[in-house]
């Protein structure tokens, strides 16, 4: 199996991108301790996530007792790869079944042929993979559950 290193900062802005998507129909600010909640995310780390996508201009934010957030952006203008470049970050598919760490793309290599083919899809898939489709993908994913 092929393993794949996401780091849990760029898991929990995409499940705050989705919940503030699926919220969007609602008039009021959301705080970020009910999206913490709704997202099994540790309410520390929402701080810097708020940030970083509120720097994009994805997320409004307001401060005070009626405070809160909300998304400000189509999520059918955000892709995965948006969110992977506002918080610097990087998918790292490649690890050396030789050394147990990312492969450092030598072209040396004899898997590195093999490791860059699934590198090129994968930046195919989040380059074209929406905020919006995974909304669709949870409230299918929900239904199913449901049923």
């Amino acid at each position: 199996m092929i393993k794949m290193f996401i780091g849990s900062k760029l898991e929990y802005a995409l499940k705050v991108l989705i919940e503030l998507a699926c919220r969007a129909q609602e008039e009021e600010l959301t705080t970020s301790r009910s999206i913490a909640q709704a997202c099994g995310i540790p309410q520390n780390y929402i701080p810097q996530i708020i940030s970083a996508l509120s720097k994009k201009g994805w997320i409004e934010s307001s401060r005070g007792p009626s405070g809160g957030i909300r998304l400000s952006t189509s999520p059918r203008e955000i892709t995965v790869q948006d969110v992977v470049e506002a918080l610097d970050n990087r998918l790292i598919i490649k690890e050396c079944l030789f050394s147990h760490k990312p492969c450092e793309q030598s072209q040396s290599c004899p898997l590195f042929p093999l490791w860059n083919k699934i590198q090129d899809r994968v930046t195919e898939v989040i380059e074209d993979t929406t905020i919006a489709q995974l909304v669709k993908d949870k409230a299918r994913l929900k239904k199913e559950a449901m049923s």
